[in-house]
């Protein structure tokens, strides 16, 4: 299990989102969208149009941890910029929006983290984001915190109110 620490500061994701929107529209999307979505970099190497909803702001996940299917809540801006991105690129509704092998991903990571003065690990997925955060980060949108991490997570509402979830929501 990641402990709080293994993770990014909000302060570190938006100095690296800072670098990456000066250089690459494609890498400040990638950053942007594992930041508001907690999404793990293999779920946002098979992100496609057709899996992001415009009307209620949510992007499927279909290819999930354990094969299972989940539901995020993504800000109504960054919807619009990865229809804008996907429009300019010319990619059909099945097309994956970054089609690019997790090194690659994992290297775009690195290069913004150093841009911003933050250590990624070399040999572990870039972690921009835990759950119980990007519910809570979320929660400026409006969306009551625990019940977004309940939609993303599966988890229901008594256990992030709990313990368990102490100060981490």
């Amino acid at each position: 299990m990641k402990h709080l620490s293994d993770y990014l500061e909000p302060e570190q994701v938006h100095a690296m989102l800072d670098a990456a929107q000066m250089s690459s529209q494609r890498d400040y999307l990638i950053i942007k969208t594992m930041w508001e979505t907690g999404m793990r970099a293999s779920e946002l190497l098979a992100l496609t149009p057709a899996d992001i909803e415009r009307k209620h702001e949510v992007i499927t996940i279909t290819n999930g941890k354990g094969g299972k299917e989940r539901r995020v809540l993504v800000k109504s801006e960054t919807v619009k910029e990865l229809f804008s991105y996907a429009s300019q690129k010319g990619l059909g509704n099945g097309a994956k929006l970054f089609p690019l092998k997790r090194r690659q991903l994992y290297n775009i990571i690195r290069k913004y983290g150093a841009f911003a003065g933050v250590a990624v690990h070399p040999h572990a997925p870039p972690q921009l984001c835990d759950q119980p955060r990007a519910a809570q980060h979320r929660h400026t949108k409006g969306a009551d915190a625990a019940g977004s991490f309940e939609f993303e997570c599966h988890v229901g509402v008594s256990a992030v109110k709990g313990e368990r979830f102490k100060g981490r929501v």
